[in-house]
């Protein structure tokens, strides 16, 4: 056999193979919704004082040494009859009239793929737009935003902006009846779902709210001051608590963020630290044990120097990990082993994403993407945390291991604020 001929064969076997891996369906299985009543929250003001001392950073703290930068490699096809996932995302199509894909101010809808590019489809969209999805536990409800006028629920005049047009509020999908309704009558955005899915943590009216699905509440959390603004907030992995992070004051710079913690009813409100003159506030995640919060902040509007910070949840000791003194840090995760920690670094001269997997004394390694023409400003890792699908205009997945990555959809706008992988089925 010639060589053109052997080629033809290999090529067929990989379209063959391809082929196989866009045959796999994807079911979400309802699981009925549990009602459990939240007692009413009783609102305290009092908060005990507490003298935070920094923690030096941790001695022989290990060097990064970066792996060689990657170039762009087809990633490889999921292999049949192994894990399928999916990816729940909002976007705006592009199209050959309208130029979505860089308009900034174009209708979102929201879509869910395979993370094999297959079985693209819309489950929530109209005239408004839809975006911030984030998918129930069980699998069963989409929570997402939307400026859409509702029946039940007639915005007041401090709710519509110039023009006329509605502020979001939160709305609720069922993903097998395919009904829609409003959260309830305030308008609820950045919602979180508590680890049993029964409830939603919601910022409303500069405060934190809790919100069951089973009818009762809503409760106040947090009672912020007027002169400061809640800027980040993150439910424990045990759902019986709220990390937040305060800028006070709030317009102006420097400022400092204080850390707190408190039930989801309102109670045993408790300062864990404070982080002095901050330009920018990032974001705050509990630790899968639920002993430690990770909390990300910037130093300097001017050069974004950053930092990634651990404090505890008990004895409120503040840890810096890990600094950087020109890029901003984006996409913090945990890693489910509760010691590694995932970021993103934007290296804006050479146009490089770099990925950063780290433990507690910051050392670890790196993995760099470049030639994506922007920085990742939104991604999830997938179920098994062995690839992060991101976005930059467009819908991307990269292996953490090789550093290999494919584009999934090109042809799409991809929301910053909204992305987020499921398990799907397995495959058969």
């Amino acid at each position: 056999m010639n060589k053109n001929g052997l080629l033809t064969i290999v090529a067929l076997a990989m379209m063959l193979g391809l082929a196989a891996c866009g045959q796999h369906s994807v079911t979400i299985s309802p699981l009925s919704t549990p009602v459990s009543p939240i007692p009413i929250a009783t609102l305290t003001s009092a908060i005990p004082t507490l003298t935070v001392t920094f923690t030096p950073t941790p001695t022989g703290m290990l060097t990064l040494t970066p792996t060689i930068t990657p170039t762009r490699t087809p990633f490889p096809a999921p292999t049949p009859g192994g894990l399928v996932w999916q990816i729940v995302f909002s976007a705006c199509p592009c199209t050959p009239t309208l130029s979505n894909c860089t308009d900034e101010y174009c209708t979102e809808n929201i879509y869910v793929v395979n993370n094999s590019g297959t079985d693209l489809r819309q489950i929530v969209g109209g005239k408004t737009g839809a975006r911030s999805p984030a998918i129930s536990p069980d699998g069963r409800h989409l929570a997402f935003e939307d400026e859409r006028e509702d029946v039940s629920v007639t915005p007041t005049p401090e709710e519509r902006g110039h023009g006329g047009f509605v502020y979001p509020r939160t709305y609720l999908f069922d993903i097998t009846t395919g009904e829609t309704m409003p959260l309830g009558a305030n308008r609820f955005t950045r919602c979180q779902w508590s680890p049993d899915g029964m409830r939603l943590a919601c910022y409303a009216d500069g405060d934190i709210y809790i919100v069951s699905l089973g009818g009762t509440g809503p409760i106040q959390v947090t009672n912020i001051a007027q002169d400061a603004r809640l800027c980040a907030f993150d439910l424990s992995p045990d759902g019986e608590h709220i990390v937040y992070v305060e800028e006070n004051p709030a317009l102006s710079e420097p400022r400092d963020l204080n850390i707190y913690r408190v039930d989801i009813n309102g109670t045993g409100l408790f300062q864990l630290a404070t982080l002095p003159a901050v330009s920018y506030c990032g974001s705050v995640q509990w630790a899968p044990n639920g002993e430690e919060v990770l909390v990300t902040a910037s130093y300097d509007s001017v050069v974004s120097a950053s930092d990634l910070f651990l404090i505890g949840t008990e004895e409120s000791e503040v840890y810096p990990i890990f600094h950087s003194n020109h890029h901003i840090f984006t996409s913090p995760r945990w890693l489910a082993d509760g010691q590694h920690i995932f970021f993103v670094e934007y290296d804006r001269k050479r146009d490089a994403n770099v990925f950063y997997i780290v433990d507690r004394n910051g050392g670890g390694r790196t993995l760099e993407i470049s030639g994506l023409g922007g920085s990742i400003l939104a991604g999830d890792l997938s179920p098994e945390q062995t690839q992060f699908v991101f976005a930059v205009r467009g819908l991307y997945m990269a292996d953490l291991e090789t550093g290999y990555w494919v584009p999934i959809l090109t042809d799409y706008q991809v929301s910053f604020d909204g992305i987020a992988t499921l398990v799907g089925s397995d495959g058969k």
